[in-house]
């Protein structure tokens, strides 16, 4: 199961509600901008998935029905209620 927003980048995972939130972490932790990681998700064991695998992950074991932006992939919005934002 997809449980965050993820973005990696120089081996290094950072998590997240929203992409935008986790880009803030980074910004706050003195990464320079703009950030260059990959945007995408990690399972609850801590994998990172691209925005793509997720959306087939998620898929896969039910989360979700369908990606609502296929050509972008999964995003966060469709895995986060609207009560955790």
């Amino acid at each position: 199961m997809i449980v965050a927003a993820a973005i990696t980048q120089d081996g290094k995972i950072w998590t997240g509600v929203r992409h935008c939130l986790v880009i803030s972490k980074m910004v706050d932790e003195g990464l320079p901008t703009p950030i260059k990681g990959e945007q995408g998700f990690v399972d609850e064991f801590g994998k990172f998935y691209d925005r793509h695998s997720a959306g087939e992950h998620a898929i896969a074991c039910g989360q979700i029905k369908f990606m609502r932006w296929p050509g972008m992939g999964l995003d966060s919005v469709e895995i986060t209620p609207r009560s955790k934002l």
